[in-house]
């Protein structure tokens, strides 16, 4: 029995009778795996085990196994499970891929039909999935976006036993339909041979990990239908305006930003403007005497260039005075018009 599960679920039985002997429980003693029938007696079957290996156990994973006292070595012998029966295989225990977990040929998968799942550790694919929409239950409201993921050939471990599923035989819609009728049924199983019409219905509360079916090796067909979470209508409203928001906001902020920008070298080229028009216009000469004049303005000051005071290299020297006053000395070049 699986004790995690609640309540618990059988995963695993010997074959109810050998030669009308009925099994009632094992012993590990002196060495030995002992299966005593119910009717008492001398064991009906004896299993010898290593001497190096000391104590029986019944690890969390479901695995049966004899180990060493020893628990710095780490020594455990394989699962005896499998000695019992040979068709005991590894995807045949209640969590080898963990809960929503896909068992195929002992290798680990998410349910692919769609994307209502993902891993849980994308390394550790035996780690199990986890739907990406969790499924609510207690608000009836949320029921309605309830709905089936078919997988087609998954089976569940509960089938080795026969009282684990719904009385009689059902067909696949009526299985499917009961599981919404029930507010816990997070899954439903349809197990079925030749006939896909009618089969055995099995309502889970709690998925562990499923497995691909094998017609071939099984003698039957099966099919899972899983309970999902749709996003509801105001979920969706609410990521659509979660993201116009944001794409509007990255617009904004750029125009912002391009103004700014744009402003400043503006305001960059105006300044250097003003200063090479401050270059060309005036000097820091005593009494802040203008750079340059024009020609009237120097024709008025030296009275028509009447004043000569001398002669220098390249034409003549006139006195003037400017309107404020100041006195200047002008040359003239020759031959220059102005």
């Amino acid at each position: 029995m699986f004790t995690a599960s609640a309540p618990a679920k059988m995963y695993f039985r010997y074959p109810e009778t050998r030669a009308g002997v009925e099994f009632s429980y094992i012993q590990f003693d002196n060495q030995s795996v002992h299966i005593y029938s119910q009717g008492g007696g001398p064991p009906s079957i004896n299993l010898s085990v290593s001497k190096t290996y000391l104590y029986f156990r019944l690890d969390s994973d479901g695995h049966l196994r004899v180990c060493s006292i020893l628990q710095t070595t780490g020594r455990s012998s394989p699962d005896y499970l499998p000695s019992f029966m040979r068709s005991v295989a590894e995807c045949d225990y209640p969590r080898p891929c963990g809960d929503y977990g896909v068992c195929t040929n002992g290798q680990c998968s998410c349910p692919t039909n769609g994307n209502a799942f993902k891993p849980i550790d994308v390394t550790e694919p035996n780690f199990g999935c986890v739907p990406r929409v969790p499924l609510v239950c207690s608000d009836k409201s949320r029921r309605k976006d309830h709905h089936f993921l078919e997988l087609e050939h998954v089976s569940y471990f509960t089938y080795v036993f026969e009282n684990a599923s719904r009385p009689g035989l059902i067909s696949s819609e009526e299985c499917k339909r009961l599981c919404p009728e029930d507010c816990s049924c997070k899954a439903a199983f349809f197990r079925y041979e030749a006939n896909f019409c009618t089969g055995y219905c099995y309502l889970e509360s709690n998925i562990y990990s499923m497995k691909t079916n094998s017609p071939v090796h099984e003698f039957y067909n099966s099919a899972a239908y899983i309970k999902i979470q749709s996003r509801s209508k105001r979920s969706k409203y609410l990521v659509v305006v979660i993201i116009c928001a944001s794409v509007g906001g990255a617009l904004a902020l750029l125009i912002l930003l391009w103004a700014w920008i744009n402003k400043s070298q503006n305001s960059r080229q105006q300044t250097e403007k003003d200063e090479d028009d401050g270059e060309h216009d005036h000097v820091d000469w005593p009494g802040r005497l203008p750079l340059s004049f024009s020609f009237q303005d120097l024709q008025d000051a030296t009275n028509g260039f009447s004043m000569k005071l001398g002669r220098g290299g390249f034409g003549s020297v006139y006195e003037g005075v400017l309107a404020d006053g100041s006195k200047i000395a002008v040359k003239r070049l020759d031959g220059a018009g102005q």
